[in-house]
């Protein structure tokens, strides 16, 4: 079987870059605090935006071989862009540094990487739903720390 599609995985992880980009351009640090009245450094958003990458590069770089694995980090993509840039941006009436690159780079190139896995063959029911589940005990393990803040 010829994996044709798998570089979209590294396509997510060259438009995160993009996007922390636009974060910092835009000081999402000062959106945070004043917004959402969450008290953080920029060397706490520099720790998560390298954990992140981290993370998308050994997606990427496990590819097709696990795709219940290497979709997570798309998925996540995908909930980051809706519920947090877009669905912040619309509730507290202002816009999320982020939000341009997560609706115009990071939605395509993450429903690239599930379309290209379909297209390859290796596209499951299970990677789907392990994926999005990995995505979800993510976002729930991050809101874990905001909630219980620092010793």
């Amino acid at each position: 079987m010829k994996r044709t599609h798998e570089f979209t995985l590294w396509v997510v992880v060259m438009v995160l870059g993009l996007h922390f980009l636009e974060e910092f351009a835009l000081d999402i640090r000062t959106w945070l605090q004043g917004v959402l009245q969450v008290p953080v450094t920029w060397e706490q958003c520099h720790l998560v935006n390298a954990a992140v990458t981290l993370t998308a590069i050994g997606g990427a770089v496990i590819g097709w071989r696990k795709p219940e694995l290497s979709l997570i980090m798309p998925a996540i993509v995908i909930v980051n862009a809706i519920f947090f840039h877009l669905g912040f941006s619309i509730i507290w009436r202002s816009y999320s540094p982020g939000t341009l690159s997560a609706l115009l780079l990071f939605l395509p190139a993450c429903l690239w990487c599930y379309i290209g896995a379909h297209r390859d063959g290796v596209l499951t029911r299970r990677a789907i739903y392990l994926s999005v589940a990995g995505s979800v005990f993510v976002h729930l393990w991050l809101l874990s720390f905001h909630l219980i803040g620092p010793p």
